[in-house]
């Protein structure tokens, strides 16, 4: 019938893709009636049409990324969300010297070399992360990550790869470096033409100090930009920290090997006009440069307690930073708290990135030994898989360690990385050390660490971080609504 479609399967095994659909019409062909067999596109083979016209109009040919106005309209759209957790961050990308490249392959070759190296960029990229081609060989990618710290070792993994990679041109073989630069996409910025600006000139930095390297822009330098943009979150912050404008968010941990739904890790959320949540990379950054991080750990630390006596937790993890962790009157602070509220301390552990605690040994030492002393545990958080590392686990003994989130994207596919997290796992469990691992967003990930020991495991693919507690009776409502999710 008119509109009539009949479908036709491949009568051959292993055809299952080959289906036709047909549909008839009436035909003249020389004068003589004939009937018109057209072969109908499928639903698939339509999509797959848009997703060519598609491909066309808005990626590159050579690196299959956004075209540099797509990806810029693009990012700009992501950037005025500000992201749940974490903080956005902006990688300019660039191999070094390609000018070698056309004289070893020559003009014509030159755009094979750099669509592999596109290939190579996109497997270290996570499938929310966004990427286009900026200009010439420049590549962009926007991420999204816990920290400029995660984003800065993302750039260091890709240089690494790039370097050890090989590239094919015909019979011919190519190897290439590349230079990152990365930028952290704060308010220090206040547009996306500062901020592109910004991340070119790191590159330009870097790569200026002998390339093949990652280079990570901490600030924009002591200009008044930054001063005015310092002086309004310190306001903020002794305001927030006078009138209970801070919130407690928890991200809890689970167990891999046993139920462990009473184990959270703890965050802090600053509390805006409209009764929303600002995440930590907001205005953290401005804390550590203007030495109120001291303060914003007692924060966290007393209603760590609170949360404790409040929902019965069996552990929270609690960050300290580098000037609490040389602060003499913190533990005895700790201790005074700890009888206040009537709270079991064992219930709290204190973690330090593990790049902290290395670089100032002694004291971590030291201040460790004075938790122990009143009953807190300790935590390694960020903990690479370097076995040559290991003395670090003598020398401070904590109780847990965190597996760094970086490695959790190609732990699935690199059995390397797994052989190192399977001899991290034993030796940890030789010290009767429970590992953890940080920043897990699917079950593959999961499965693995299930494998290698791995005791519990914490990111967005167990749960979004979640404001559970907050004092102030001018967010009563927010705190009713969170504890009712």
């Amino acid at each position: 019938q008119t509109n009539e479609l009949l479908t036709v399967q491949s009568i051959e095994k292993n055809r299952a893709s080959a289906t036709l659909e047909l549909s008839f019409q009436p035909a003249n062909f020389d004068g003589v009636a004939h009937v018109r067999v057209c072969i109908s596109p499928t639903a698939v083979t339509r999509k797959k049409h848009k997703r060519l016209l598609y491909d066309a109009l808005e990626r590159d040919p050579t690196t299959h990324f956004f075209r540099r106005e797509k990806f810029l309209n693009t990012i700009s759209k992501k950037l005025r969300k500000k992201p749940k957790s974490g903080l956005y961050a902006l990688v300019y990308i660039k191999p070094d010297d390609f000018s070698e490249v056309h004289q070893a392959v020559g003009i014509l070759e030159t755009e094979d070399v750099l669509a592999q190296f596109a290939v190579e960029t996109r497997k270290c990229m996570c499938p929310r992360d966004i990427a286009g081609r900026f200009e010439g060989t420049v590549i962009m990618v926007l991420l999204q990550r816990g920290n400029k710290r995660e984003a800065e070792v993302w750039g260091k993994q890709l240089v690494d790869h790039i370097r050890k990679h090989t590239f094919m041109v015909g019979e011919q073989t190519v190897r290439l470096t590349c230079t990152v630069g990365v930028v952290g996409a704060t308010g220090t910025y206040s547009n996306l033409e500062e901020l592109v600006s910004g991340v070119a000139k790191v590159h330009k930095q870097a790569k200026a100090a002998g390339g093949n390297r990652v280079a990570l822009r901490e600030s924009i330098g002591a200009d008044a930009r930054l001063k005015k943009y310092d002086r309004m979150w310190v306001k903020k912050i002794k305001a927030s920290l006078a009138g209970n404008g801070f919130c407690l968010a928890q991200l809890p941990i689970a167990g891999l090997r046993r139920n462990s739904t009473e184990m959270y890790d703890m965050l802090i959320r600053m509390i805006d006009k409209e009764a929303k949540p600002i995440i930590p990379s907001e205005f953290l950054p401005a804390a550590e440069r203007n030495n109120l991080m001291i303060d914003l750990d007692k924060w966290m630390i007393k209603s760590s307690m609170e949360f404790c006596t409040r929902y019965a937790a069996e552990k929270v993890f609690v960050r300290l930073s580098l000037q609490s962790m040389q602060d003499p009157s913190l533990v005895p602070w700790m201790r005074k708290k700890v009888v206040e509220l009537n709270v079991d301390p064992s219930c709290l552990v204190i973690q330090i990135p593990e790049q902290s605690a290395a670089k100032y040994i002694k004291e971590t030492k030291a201040k460790v030994e004075e938790l122990r002393a009143i009953e807190v545990k300790f935590a390694l958080e960020h903990y690479c898989v370097n076995t040559s590392r290991l003395h670090i686990l003598d020398i401070l003994r904590p109780d847990y360690i965190k597996i760094d989130g970086t490695l959790m994207h190609s732990l699935v596919t690199d059995a390397v990385l797994q052989e190192s997290v399977r001899l991290l796992t034993c030796a940890a469990a030789e010290r009767n050390i429970e590992t953890i691992a940080e920043r897990v967003e699917n079950a593959n990930a999961m499965a693995v660490l299930f494998q290698l020991g791995v005791h519990f495991m914490q990111g967005h693919y167990v749960h979004e971080p979640e404001v559970v507690l907050q004092e102030s009776s001018n967010f009563a409502n927010l705190l009713e609504a969170s504890s009712a999710k």
